[in-house]
């Protein structure tokens, strides 16, 4: 009976340390997954943040070349309002010449 008692004690011993070798094992795997899991979420995090970067900075590129193109408009418009402005004054000089040509002769 003794023996019994003692081989009983010795199963739930053995059965108690595997069982704690079980919880051991599947806590070591929570604890990688939650790392692993952690690892991706800053991976994702830094992804989303420079895809956002790139984003913000193609804006602010196609702000600028926007900005660029509006200013190249407005220094064509300009230089042709110049040189209408200029072609005027020329036949306004020319018109004044021949009447004063006309008028000494």
């Amino acid at each position: 009976q003794a023996k019994e008692a003692a081989d009983l004690a010795a199963q739930e011993s053995t059965e108690k340390l595997r069982a704690a070798e079980e919880l051991r094992q599947a806590k070591e795997l929570a604890d990688r997954t939650a790392r692993e899991s952690d690892e991706r979420l800053r991976a994702a995090e830094e992804a989303q943040r420079q895809a956002k970067e790139a984003a913000d900075l193609a804006a602010q590129e196609s702000t600028e070349k926007l900005r660029a193109a509006e200013e190249l408009r407005q220094a064509k418009e300009l230089a042709d309002r110049t040189a209408r402005e200029s072609d005027e004054r020329l036949r306004a000089a020319e018109e004044a010449q021949r009447q004063a040509k006309e008028a000494a002769d």
